[in-house]
């Protein structure tokens, strides 16, 4: 949330790279989000533990933001155009998210 925020505010105006403004905030949307939403998933009772996200949870909510930011949001509100690189970078992010969750794990089998 701290890169997000400092994107908004900072390098956005100071750099004038296409990245930061069209797809640095696409892919912190997994790391920023999902654990909130996962903790209210827990708070429901839907999910039955703390743990990090598995791979299929991030898979998933990154299907489901890509339909709705690139599919139904701009063909219903009219607003946005759909983005093929908006999906990349939300996936993206989900799978450096899900590294750095799991980084223990990785260091126990010796990925990172």
């Amino acid at each position: 949330m701290g890169l997000y925020a400092t994107n908004q505010v900072w390098i956005k105006s100071h750099v004038t790279s296409g990245f930061f403004h069209g797809h640095f905030n696409d892919l912190l949307l997994i790391p920023a989000a999902l654990p909130w939403v996962l903790w209210i998933h827990r708070f429901l009772g839907w999910r039955i533990s703390d743990r990090a996200p598995t791979p299929g949870e991030v898979v998933l909510h990154a299907t489901v933001w890509t339909l709705v930011c690139e599919g139904l949001g701009p063909a219903l509100g009219h607003r946005g155009t759909p983005d093929v690189w908006d999906a990349v970078a939300y996936f993206a992010g989900g799978v450096i998210a899900w590294l750095w969750w799991n980084r223990p794990l990785a260091r126990r089998r010796r990925w990172l």
